[in-house]
């Protein structure tokens, strides 16, 4: 019975496909049109017996529509274009310079350490700007700076261990001494640095605050320094220290020796700030401050 059921339908297949074939062939027109004809339904029992035949199911193409024109780019309205070329807007390299009116001043990049020499930099300061600095005036305060000192412990000037943290300079002098009874005073160093010029020549004073505001005119109370100050070199320097409120008799203007500790005391003068030092002769101490104007 099952082989009468395959016998069956391979005759009805070969005889489909030969009226499909009839068909075709009678429907072809002048203009090579070829109308469809039946279409065979393999359903999932007729594959079924179709594979009991023992058949290959043949998916090549039909002799007479292998002719078929398959290149796409033939019609142009078909045709696919892949351009990826870079946009000519974007084919310049990006310029990340930062504008000259955005870039940093000078002591931007300056650190506030007064014992760092990288803490001011920049072009010297001449005689010529500082005069065109003053213009008329025959003195001017640039800045305010106090004095800071940092220590070590040496065994000798060349054979000394790390510096210790920065911290203000404090002296103690003698404020009034009367046969037997001496006083003693404490004194830190808020400074101020002045320029001042006569005859066209300037100079730079490192000024103890208190005595620069109440002697402003004074030219001996201070450090002097010519410039260019590349850097200022002051051998035994002096400063003059003006207590504002002194007890009973004590005095209110005392002169202190910083080069008994320190024999020479430095100034570096830029065309934007000053750096102050004054290291002392064993090597364990050294007084600085920075004036940025």
């Amino acid at each position: 019975m099952r082989l009468a059921r395959r016998i069956s339908f391979a005759l009805l297949f070969l005889a489909a496909c030969s009226h499909e074939r009839s068909s075709r062939d009678a429907a072809s027109g002048e203009d090579g049109a070829v109308a469809e004809g039946p279409r065979l339904d393999l359903t999932t029992g007729d594959l079924a017996d179709v594979a009991d035949l023992g058949g290959t199911l043949d998916l090549a193409v039909p002799t007479d529509l292998a002719g078929a024109s398959t290149d796409l780019a033939a019609s142009p309205d078909q045709a696919i274009a892949h351009d990826f070329a870079v946009p000519t807007d974007l084919a310049r390299p990006l310029d990340l310079t930062m504008p000259a009116d955005l870039s940093s001043p000078p002591d931007m990049a300056e650190s506030n350490d007064p014992f760092d020499p990288a803490s001011c930099t920049g072009t010297p300061l001449t005689n010529a700007a500082a005069i065109s600095r003053l213009g008329a005036a025959s003195r001017t305060a640039l800045a305010n700076g106090t004095w800071m000192v940092r220590e070590r412990t040496c065994t000798s000037p060349s054979a000394c261990g790390p510096w210790g943290p920065t911290k203000p300079y404090v002296v103690t002098l003698v404020t009034y001494s009367g046969g037997v009874t001496t006083h003693y005073k404490n004194f830190s160093f808020p400074t101020t640095l002045v320029l001042r010029q006569s005859s066209g020549v300037a100079t730079l004073d490192v000024r103890e605050a208190h005595s620069y505001t109440t002697y402003p005119t004074a030219t001996d109370k201070g450090i002097p320094y010519a410039l260019p100050a590349n850097p200022g070199d002051k051998h035994l320097p002096t400063i003059e220290i003006h207590d504002p409120s002194p007890s009973g008799n004590d005095y209110p203007d005392l002169q202190y020796a910083l080069y008994y500790p320190a024999d020479e005391a430095y100034l570096w003068a830029t065309d934007h700030c000053a750096r102050f030092s004054a290291p002392y002769d064993d090597g364990t101490r050294e007084v600085g401050a920075l004036y940025r104007y």
